[in-house]
Parts: C-alpha cells; sequence; structure tokens
C-alpha cells in the first residue's frame, strides 16, 4: 500500500471517530444555549401573566382574575417565541402547553384545551378545568386547607351534618375535641401541604391522560406525562397564591431530536419563582 493511501486511509479513521464527537459537543452548545433563552422566555411571559392575577388582595378577601392572566401570559409567550399572529401557528406551539394552572387561596383550576363541535367543525377551544378545593378526608370529617396567609385557616364538615364551619385552627381545636390535632403544628402543616400537593398533582395527571388521549386525533407528536420533582420541593414551592406552567416536547433549535420541557411554579405576590424542572 502506498504512502498516500496510508493518509487517506488515516484521514478517514480519524473522521470516523472525531466527527461524530464534534457533532455531538456542537449539539451540546446548541442546547445549552437555547436552553437558557427558553428559561428567560417563558419566566417572562409568566411574570407577564402574574401581572394581572391579582386584582385585590387582604387578608379577608383575595380577588383574582384569571382569564386576564392567561390572555396576558398567551400574549407575551407568543411575542417571545416568535410565533405570528396566524391561529395555525398559535394552535401549533400550543399543543407544547398541555397546561396553565392558577393557584387560589384555597382552590385550583387548570386552563387547557377540549375539544368543541362548532358549526359542524370540531375545533380545539380554550376552556377550564372545574375548580378542586384543596380538601382531605378521614375519619367521616372533610377539611378544607388554604395557602399563603391564611394556611391556618380552615373549614371543617363532620359526617353527621353538611354544615360547614370555619376558622383559625388553634380556635378551632377547642370548640371540638376530634380537632384538637389542629394545635399540633407539624402534623397540620404536613397533612395541609400534602393535600395541596396531592389536589394539584391529580389535575394534573388527569390533563395529561386527557391529551394523550386524544393526542392521536388531533395530530399531537409528543406523550405527556407528569414531571419528575421530588415530594419536598413540590411542597416547598406550592404555598401561595400564583401560576403553574407545564411547557412539554419542544423542540430544540440546531440539535437532532432534542426537546426542553420545564415545569415552573410563580408566586403572584412575590414574583419569586421556586423552579421545578
Amino acid at each position: 500500500m502506498k504512502l498516500l493511501d496510508y493518509s487517506l486511509l488515516f484521514a478517514i479513521i480519524i473522521g470516523v471517530i472525531y466527527l461524530p464527537i464534534q457533532m455531538a459537543e456542537q449539539e451540546i452548545i446548541a442546547y445549552s444555549r437555547y436552553q437558557v433563552q427558553y428559561h428567560e422566555k417563558l419566566d417572562n411571559a409568566i411574570d407577564d401573566g402574574l401581572f394581572d392575577l391579582v386584582e385585590r388582595d387582604t387578608y379577608e378577601t383575595v380577588s383574582l382574575n384569571r382569564e386576564e392572566a392567561l390572555e396576558r401570559f398567551y400574549r407575551s409567550f407568543y411575542g417571545n417565541f416568535g410565533v405570528p399572529n396566524i391561529e395555525i401557528a398559535k394552535t401549533k406551539i400550543r399543543q407544547h402547553l398541555p397546561m396553565i394552572g392558577i393557584i387560589e387561596q384555597n382552590k385550583m383550576s387548570i386552563a387547557y384545551q377540549k375539544p368543541t363541535k362548532n358549526d359542524g367543525q370540531w375545533d380545539l377551544i380554550d376552556a377550564w378545568t372545574n375548580y378542586a378545593y384543596y380538601e382531605y378526608e378521614e375519619g367521616g370529617i372533610r377539611y378544607q386547607f388554604q395557602l399563603g396567609s391564611k394556611k391556618d385557616w380552615v373549614r371543617v364538615s363532620f359526617y353527621e351534618n353538611t354544615t360547614w364551619i370555619e376558622g383559625l385552627r388553634q380556635d378551632l381545636a377547642k370548640k371540638d375535641s376530634r380537632l384538637v390535632w389542629f394545635l399540633e403544628e407539624q402534623r397540620f402543616e404536613q397533612i395541609r401541604r400534602n393535600t395541596i400537593l396531592k389536589v394539584l398533582q391529580k389535575q394534573m395527571e388527569q390533563i395529561s391522560n386527557f391529551y394523550n388521549r386524544i393526542g392521536n386525533q388531533w395530530g399531537f407528536q409528543y406523550e405527556f406525562y407528569l414531571p419528575d420533582v421530588e415530594q419536598q420541593d413540590w411542597c416547598r414551592a406550592i404555598d401561595d397564591i400564583g401560576m403553574v406552567v407545564l411547557f412539554q416536547g419542544y423542540p430544540v433549535e440546531g440539535t437532532l431530536g432534542k426537546t426542553y420541557t420545564r415545569f415552573v411554579y410563580s408566586g403572584a405576590r412575590t414574583y419569586k419563582k421556586a423552579k421545578l424542572e
């Protein structure tokens, strides 16, 4: 074999070995760069949505405008991600936004898209889930918890009647011996947080399953799932009025098949994010 042949063979071997490595490195760099950009774009859209969420906030009452918050979030989201003002383009990217949850003081709801027949044609339209209260039941007694500044306020319904009583946990504990455990602060706090978390997870799981059932019919090219987040991180984050957003399966530019997924919670009162990714 001539020297030139050896040189060509060596060049081919080097190319076969190092070209895939170089391509993989470039893909990692591209993914990291776009991930930072997507983080910022999504954060800004959530902040814009939260700007209009709380209309009135006192200890006694909190008034929220979830419709305006959702509309403002979408406007900012489309602009940040360069989505043209065309319905088909908006619908396509919103397939990667399976749920936008509004966390209220005593309940929550999720904005999603559901199939609806209009003038003989089926379309995906915006809808809200029914309100889900932070409710816990044990021994025939129902408890409804709250979060934020009213985390010590509880509603209670006993099995022997359908009426509700409510008040601070310390006061209720003195009125009925069955509620004396309200004075155990650590136990009360653990049950309260776990209840709120389970309600949120159940709602998200139902919406994910719903999208996966209708996915083939509506051209969804992604299977939705609950984010893999440690329970202690969930409990630490979800403890005030705010917004939760799941952005899942978005194709990352400059990569071969990589997708961007992120679950974010942001408190409306503080604008400080507890990012769960």
